[in-house]
């Protein structure tokens, strides 16, 4: 059910290498769970998904946001070693983003849907 996305990026460049381009390498299949690790609070990972809807996990140690397009900065889930699923539904029109809520690093995972 989970699978990291950096793992994925060397998969895809080894692949790519071997027989050319792969479509959307990165890309969740339906109800996937993609795994991203975060260490800068500058970065973020864009949640994408039609339905506007994630469970999210946060493995920890540090706390996450969802930032908006609109601009808002929301509460994301708290860090834990055994995280519990955490439903999030998003607005239709709006962009939705992870990041680290300050100084820190941090493993989470967006599943598509609730």
């Amino acid at each position: 059910m989970f699978r990291k996305s950096t793992s994925l990026v060397s998969t895809s460049a080894l692949v790519m290498a071997l027989v050319g381009p792969v479509a959307a390498p990165l890309a969740a299949q339906p109800q996937e769970c993609l795994g991203h690790d975060l260490n800068d609070p500058a970065l973020s990972i864009p949640m994408n998904a039609p339905a506007h809807t994630w469970t999210l996990y946060n493995l920890g140690p540090g706390a996450i946001v969802i930032r908006t397009s609109a601009g808002q900065i929301l509460p994301g889930p708290a860090p834990s070693s055994e995280p519990e699923p955490v439903p999030f539904s998003g607005e239709t029109g709006t962009s939705y983003a992870i990041a680290l809520a300050g100084p820190g690093l941090t493993i989470v995972y967006i599943c598509p849907g609730l």
